[in-house]
């Protein structure tokens, strides 16, 4: 996912692996989508 630091942020496209990435870490990160 490209996360380096505490509160860093992060845009990535919406596909599968993405999703896989965040679903694995999912206890540690906040997810929000961006229009």
């Amino acid at each position: 996912l490209g996360l380096k630091r505490i509160g860093q942020t992060v845009l990535r496209p919406d596909d599968s692996v993405n999703r896989g990435y965040v679903r694995t870490v999912a206890h540690l990160v906040t997810v929000e989508e961006v229009k």
